[in-house]
């Protein structure tokens, strides 16, 4: 719909395939709210398309037009909010196949003396508790995370 040449079935089946050969492969994906023909149908299958895939990462923009009445555009914000809450929800699920694993991660900067903020192999950001340098690779254990972050400990190898 909407002038692109896939739907969300077919992207569904795309990101679990992707999932099968990188089960901790990153999934980034931008959501578009409030084209000019969206009903409440595709509203509910876009959230059915969020549980489904569970991205790692998720830009919601809101297709905003000059004749948009406020009613309309409350709407739409309200549209936005339900689907970076399921977002959210389904990203405490993501990050917990993270917990206790080991990867190494490439430090992308600083967040203060004792931690970085870097990427995994599978490109997942994780803060790094330990003394570590911007564009360095250290050995990372994750152990905690939540909603938006992983935490891991640096080990020595």
């Amino acid at each position: 719909k909407c002038g692109f040449s896939y739907t969300t079935d077919n992207f569904v089946k795309v990101v679990q395939a992707f999932r099968v050969q990188f089960p901790l492969g990153v999934v980034k994906t931008l959501l578009l709210v409030g084209f000019n023909d969206e009903n409440e149908q595709d509203h509910w299958e876009t959230l059915t398309m969020l549980r489904a895939v569970v991205p790692d990462e998720l830009t919601i923009s809101l297709i905003s037009r000059k004749e948009m009445g406020v009613e309309e555009r409350e709407g739409l914000q309200r549209r936005a909010k339900v689907f970076y809450e399921v977002f959210l929800n389904g990203m405490i699920m993501r990050n917990e196949k993270w917990w206790g694993r080991e990867d190494v991660v490439l430090i992308e900067r600083k967040i203060s003396e004792r931690e970085g903020m870097g990427r995994s192999g599978a490109y997942k950001e994780i803060i790094v508790e330990g003394e570590c340098r911007v564009g360095e690779f250290v050995n990372v254990r994750v152990k905690t995370g939540g909603k938006m972050e992983l935490r891991g400990q640096m080990v020595k190898k």
